[in-house]
């Protein structure tokens, strides 16, 4: 329930209130109105001191608008003005029960000088008929004013109350990441200083953003370095150690040597070859050995090749058209950081989803005559995660800050028993060959 729906409720609600004792007042006094009326006609009638000439000329009338006459006969009662039945036309009969007078107060003894004495019975219809003509407008005016009032709080809210919408838009834009989102001035002070430091907020943020990205740029290009040079002395110092360590267990065996040394010679040449394949094995894990030269393609096909060879688990990789006519560099320096992503996605989906099925695919789109965006995706079959109840280890954490740093939006989607989903789009991700 949104605060203008509140706003208004509470409105409507103490309206209602209102209008409710407004009735019951109105009600009140109708039947005080009424009751005072037909007790001052009788009284007035009585007063009047008529003469025996004149009582005999009012039993002639017979009925004077609101009174009647009749002989003070005790087997005449006024049993027709019960509440239960009597009825008023175009009166509701709640109305007539509510303000119909007590038996009591609608007769009044009336002595003759004759000795015939007359009762003086009330008819209250006519004044029933007024107070209720009365009531119904003073209700109905106020019923219009109420649902008027609501009406035009809920219009006033609603404007009055627009600019937190986008002030709201604006906070969901912050938590998403998305820095460059800016309030327009509004026309209330309060709002316009909302707006200003809003603002304000969202630049520093805006600026720290960035300055984390070039940071982790450069910490990620460091690793990536440090990589290359660890590998490339893995490649030199570890490697020629084995072969010379071989070349000696060769040259060994043409002189005559015990059997236990020969034994001995041969397990130290068959550790150098394991050592070989481990080293080779840490060297690919450090930096892909194609990349700089074959480019990001051909270097996520072998990862993904070794990867089918190491785990029962079938990836399908689907490359845009426009991908496959490039033969060097799809994202210039970012190609690293690409790869590293799929790299990442796959040890968790080895690590965690379960999955036999994993779809790998590169598309790139036009967005502007110069300008292409490419987009990844990493889907897979597995188990899935329930994404408010993780919040990341490395593995996701690495994929999100390598996301960032290419100006990439990355979009993360899992659900139990389905599988996951990681997409990454990055504005400027191929290069113009593409076309």
């Amino acid at each position: 329930m949104d605060l203008r729906f509140r706003i208004t409720s509470i409105i409507v609600l103490f309206s209602s209130v209102i209008f409710l004792l407004a009735t019951i007042l109105t009600v009140l006094n109708a039947r005080s109105a009424v009751i005072d009326e037909v007790t001052s006609t009788l009284k007035l009638t009585r007063q009047l001191n008529l003469s025996n000439k004149q009582y005999i000329t009012i039993k002639q009338l017979g009925n004077i608008r609101h009174l009647r006459i009749v002989p003070d006969d005790t087997s005449y009662n006024v049993n027709e003005f019960s509440k239960e039945t009597f009825v008023v036309s175009g009166v509701p009969q709640i109305f007539v029960r509510f303000v119909l007078p007590k038996k009591q107060s609608l007769s009044l003894h009336l002595p003759s000088p004759s000795g015939h004495d007359f009762l003086l019975v009330a008819n209250p219809t006519d004044e029933i008929k007024k107070s209720w003509k009365e009531t119904r407008l003073y209700l109905g005016l106020l019923l219009f004013l109420i649902i008027a009032t609501s009406v035009l709080a809920y219009a006033v809210t609603g404007h009055a109350l627009k600019p937190v919408n986008i002030i709201l838009e604006g906070l969901r834009e912050i938590k998403s990441g998305h820095f460059h989102k800016r309030l327009p001035d509004f026309n209330l002070p309060e709002y316009s200083a909302i707006s200003r430091d809003f603002n304000t907020m969202v630049e520093n943020l805006e600026k720290s953003q960035q300055l984390n990205q070039i940071l982790t740029k450069k910490m990620l290009n460091v690793q990536e370095l440090e990589r290359k040079s660890l590998a490339r002395d893995l490649h030199d110092e570890m490697g020629q150690s084995l072969t010379a360590m071989k070349a000696f267990c060769a040259s060994a065996k043409y002189h005559k040597i015990p059997q236990a040394v020969d034994d001995h010679l041969s397990s130290i040449n068959s550790t150098c070859d394991n050592l070989f394949n481990v080293v080779r094995d840490m060297m690919q894990l450090l930096t892909p050995p194609l990349l700089e030269e074959f480019g990001l393609i051909v270097a996520i096909e072998e990862l993904i090749n070794k990867w089918q060879l190491q785990n029962k688990c079938a990836v399908i990789l689907q490359i845009d058209t426009k991908l496959q006519n490039i033969s060097g560099d799809i994202s210039g320096e970012n190609d690293i950081h690409l790869f590293r992503i799929v790299q990442e996605s796959l040890t968790n989906i080895l690590k965690h989803s379960s999955a036999n099925h994993v779809v790998i695919s590169l598309t790139c789109h036009k967005i502007k005559p110069e300008k292409n965006s490419i987009t990844l995706t990493v889907k897979d079959n597995g188990k899935g995660f329930d994404l408010k109840q993780i919040d990341g280890g490395t593995g996701l954490n690495g994929i999100r800050e390598r996301a960032m740093i290419l100006n990439g939006k990355l979009e993360i989607k899992s659900h139990r028993g389905i599988g996951t989903t990681i997409t990454l789009e990055l504005p400027n991700g191929c290069n113009n060959e593409a076309n």
